[in-house]
């Protein structure tokens, strides 16, 4: 599957990726801090959700950090493909996966749409 730049761009925006990876790096953070503190969790028992006490949780967000991150390399990458070829940003296609906004890192390039 295959998108624009622009589109990918526009999903990045709309959602606001770049705040979302912030913020779960903050929480991923923030609990590491408080676990580290000795606070704990109930641990349930053997099978159910949360007897994995903070673990899952703390998965969770790592894999939200990765996934935005990759979705922001993935844009910026493109953008300087873009900006270095001097392709045309209308016809211009990629991988579905995303990335940040091309007009952040460089303001010159302007997407048609």
């Amino acid at each position: 599957m295959t998108s624009s730049l622009q589109w990918i761009q526009s999903i990045y925006q709309r959602w606001r990726a770049a705040v979302w990876e912030k913020v779960s790096v903050l929480i991923l953070v923030l609990l590491s801090v408080i676990t580290l503190s000795g606070v704990k969790l109930s641990h349930g028992e053997m099978g159910e959700l949360m007897s994995g006490g903070i673990i899952p949780i703390l998965n969770s967000l790592v894999a939200i950090k990765v996934a935005l991150g990759s979705w922001t390399v993935v844009l910026y990458s493109l953008a300087i493909e873009v900006f270095y070829s001097g392709k045309d940003l209308s016809k211009f296609t990629c991988c579905s996966m995303g990335g940040s906004p091309a007009n952040l890192l460089y303001p010159e390039i302007k997407l048609k749409g």
